[in-house]
């Protein structure tokens, strides 16, 4: 083999090259990754995985499909990152010790080992264990873990299977929640990504509040989740070319995407889709969804409003919602508590026609009725422009400390109030539904009320392993069981429709950040690498 050094011309050409984190991490030159084979071949970005590198924000939330190689894909972008950067430290979250092996074995390790040999003579590995690398001539280092990450800082976090993690082991999700993601700043890049698990929150929770900011127009901020969904369709290779017949209900089903979603599905398409049905029978959509509400139909399913919230945030009504004063504001109540101290949520809202537009939603422990019209209800803008207070059927209860009723507090303080008379979870949970599709909530100002409604679910039954049909205490009632009372106040009473003028509402609050370009930048331009050394000439020829 021909071995010399290179021209000055040459180093010139490759240095401005290897500059370019586009070039390096999609020409399929630089990076090698095993297939499922077991092979190792180049890394060629499939679509999907560009566009998630043409449009990557600060923070990075995708629930997918089964089998389209989005690990692999953050990894070699993170794993580029930690080589190309000086000081930076990359962390990949996994759900446990065997998955941690598996990507560091099968992925860091192989890209790594298979850079071109000029490179890798270069990143000299400083330090060198079961699931670390760390390279002395930059101090930057890639870490593959199973626990949770709390000292210092992150540049880049990667986590593997965040709904696995959270559905297996929760206080993995809840300690990543409160220590890890904010290790990472600003400038920091976080990418979450999994197919959806059906029995704990947390993914569900990021997945919902970037669709509502997508759905929104609003401009994200560095620290709020951009999503992105990428289905099983959008795969080249998801096809089965074999003629057999298919089932009338799946039929019914790929009719339904069409008139529905307006997704056409080739014969070869739908043959593979029912093939895999056969196989993963009720996890089929979780594991490979058509369209994102698909991903999360198990905690719909157990979710009471979970597939109504859906529906609300594709629709575009979780938005910028203004305050109108021509119309009166309504307040609806829940109050739980003892004495003359409680713990209440409040929303307030106004009714146009059929239209429900929720201005604010609050929550307060240790409260009394006193207290929430002195420091609350006078300091809205619109403290002169009450309607209806509508309070739960307990406000007829008198209180141990003032031997009055909630209803008589707040009637003496020039309320008008109507108290909800006791009737059917059912019935409440129905009404709430048949309401649901009416209503605007205003996403900032909404924000936990809209978490309340859509975990509002099912009571699990640890002894029969299943839910039952009546609602779990775990905050999440008390949320949602204001929207209860006045969805049945709308049934029992003539609301006046306040015909007045629509007035314009804010579509947008401002164009969504498109992404085109991504925030990583190079802020190290790569010296002194190959100067002076003798390099077999075959080892760099694919890069100029």
């Amino acid at each position: 083999m021909e071995e010399r050094k290179l021209t000055e011309e040459e180093i010139i050409e490759i240095k401005k090259k290897l500059s370019c984190k586009w070039r390096r991490v999609t020409s399929w030159k630089i990076y090698k990754i095993k297939d499922k084979d077991g092979n190792i071949i180049p890394f060629i970005p499939n679509p999907s995985q560009l566009d998630y590198f043409k449009r990557k924000w600060y923070r990075n939330i995708l629930p997918k499909a089964r089998q389209i190689w989005f690990s692999t894909a953050i990894q070699i972008d993170f794993f580029d990152d930690a080589l190309f950067n000086r000081n930076l430290n990359v962390w990949v979250q996994a759900q446990g010790k065997t998955a941690v092996q598996k990507i560091f074995r099968d992925k860091i390790k192989v890209a790594r080992k298979h850079l071109p040999e000029f490179l890798k003579a270069y990143y000299v590995v400083d330090r060198n264990n079961a699931n670390m690398f760390s390279f002395e001539n930059t101090g930057s280092s890639i870490e593959v873990s199973a626990t949770w990450f709390r000292s210092a800082t992150l540049q880049r976090l990667h986590v593997s299977e965040h709904g696995k993690i959270c559905a297996k082991h929760p206080e993995k999700a809840e300690e990543l929640r409160t220590w890890t993601l904010p290790a990472v700043p600003k400038n920091g890049i976080v990418t979450i990504e999994s197919t959806a698990e059906w029995q704990f929150w947390d993914f569900y929770d990021f997945v919902m509040d970037a669709l509502d900011l997508q759905n929104s127009g609003a401009k994200l901020s560095r620290l709020e989740f951009k999503l992105f969904f990428y289905p099983w369709r959008k795969e080249e290779w998801y096809r089965e070319p074999w003629e057999f017949p298919i089932p009338t209900k799946m039929l019914e089903y790929f009719v339904s995407l069409e008139k529905t979603y307006g997704i056409l599905l080739d014969k070869e398409q739908r043959n593979r889709y029912y093939l895999q049905s056969k196989l993963l029978k009720d996890k089929m959509k979780q594991e490979n969804p058509s369209v994102l509400k698909e991903a999360f139909e198990h905690p719909i399913l157990w979710s009471y409003y979970g597939e109504a919230m859906i529906e609300v945030a594709e629709a575009k009504r979780i938005c910028k919602v203004p305050y109108d004063p021509r119309l009166p504001v309504e307040t609806s109540w829940d109050i739980w508590g003892a004495g003359g101290w409680d713990d209440m949520v409040v929303r307030f809202y106004q009714i146009f026609g059929l239209e429900v537009r929720v201005l604010e939603y609050w929550e307060w422990v240790g409260y009394s009725m006193i207290q929430v019209h002195t420091d609350i209800l006078q300091k809205r803008e619109y403290k002169n422009n009450y309607g209806t207070m509508i309070l739960p059927h307990d406000a007829n209860v008198h209180s141990q400390s003032t031997g009055k009723t909630r209803k008589e507090t707040m009637i003496e303080l020039w309320y008008d109030v109507y108290v909800v008379p006791i009737g059917s979870i059912s019935d409440r949970i129905d009404e709430v539904k048949n309401t649901l599709p009416n209503c605007y909530f205003d996403r900032v100002k909404c924000d936990v009320g809209l978490k309340r409604l859509r975990n509002y679910r099912k009571k699990w039954d640890k002894s029969h392993a299943m839910y039952i049909n009546t609602p779990a205490k775990d905050g999440n009632d008390h949320g949602a069981d204001w929207f209860g009372a006045f969805a049945i106040r709308r049934t029992t009473d003539d609301i006046d429709s306040n015909p007045v003028d629509e007035p314009e509402y804010e579509s947008a609050i401002d164009s969504m950040a498109d992404g085109s370009t991504s925030p990583y930048k190079d802020p190290w331009l790569w010296e002194n690498i190959i100067q002076g050394n003798p390099v077999d000439i075959e080892d760099y020829s694919d890069l100029l």
